[in-house]
């Protein structure tokens, strides 16, 4: 019993002992600010996207006969301390109503990286990879959304010069053997 008991004791201190030397660094208390991470410079690349953007864009869409033509506002702007570039849109689909979405877009400096969020009133989610291409001074995505309707994996380019954005996306369904719609976009900052 003697011997249960002082294993007993034994992991008891050592794993106090552990527990209190969690959190503390050699020499001293830890610092949070010690602990912040420089801001990746590449993040500046999005500050081209901040401000208010007024566009359009045409949706071909399978089993449509006629595309559908979208206009509306986009609100970009910095959060968390310019690691997080946040995206507010309102849409008007003509007669098939209106939706609205959110993005984000961050960067990972391990990868070389942009990553991006995006969720909508129609129920629709989706994440995906942004790489610039200095060469070609574009940026190229690819992602994979989930919606009501299933699972979709997509990609496409933008480019943004003097004020215009213009993109374009597909997704297709299948790990990409049937498509499902095509869109191109144009939008000027206002």
């Amino acid at each position: 019993m003697t011997s249960l008991r002082g294993t007993f004791v034994l992991l008891f201190g050592v794993t106090a002992l552990a527990l209190t030397g969690c959190g503390e660094k050699k020499g001293g208390e830890m610092n949070m600010e010690e602990m912040k991470v420089e801001r990746p410079a590449a993040l500046d690349r999005l500050n081209d996207f901040v401000g208010t953007w007024k566009g359009e864009y045409t949706m071909h869409i399978k089993g449509m006969d006629e595309p559908m033509k979208c206009t509306g506002t986009s609100e970009m702007s910095w959060d968390c301390e310019k690691w997080v570039l946040v995206e507010h849109s309102n849409f008007s689909m003509g007669e098939n109503g209106t939706f609205t979405g959110h993005g984000m877009w961050t960067y990972d400096a391990k990868s070389d990286k942009f990553y991006t969020f995006w969720a909508d009133s129609m129920g629709s989610r989706g994440t995906g990879v942004a790489k610039y291409d200095a060469d070609e001074d574009e940026w190229d995505f690819h992602g994979k959304s989930v919606s009501p309707q299933g699972t979709t994996y997509g990609k496409g380019e933008m480019t943004l010069r003097d004020g215009t954005m213009k993109w374009s996306w597909s997704e297709s369904a299948m790990f990409g053997l049937i498509k499902v719609f095509d869109m191109e976009g144009e939008s000027h900052k206002m």
